[in-house]
């Protein structure tokens, strides 16, 4: 679905092999693959929305409405 686009301006999407980088896991909070996680420019850490789109609505509108 992200490859269907097209992504909003001023947004940029990152994958992240979930089962490699359980640094990032636990630095955000994520519990299971299909999570998103929003950061703000400004890089702060404990700034941060989260996203489960397991069972849900997956386009990219979607996704961005919910974070």
């Amino acid at each position: 679905m992200l490859r269907e686009g097209p992504i909003p301006a001023g947004v940029q999407i990152l994958k992240v092999d979930y089962d490699s980088r359980q640094d990032l896991r636990q630095k955000y909070g994520v519990t299971k693959q299909s999570t998103f996680v929003e950061l703000d420019d400004d890089d702060d850490d404990h700034d941060h929305d989260i996203w489960v789109g397991y069972g849900q609505e997956k386009s990219i509108n979607a996704i961005l409405r919910n974070l």
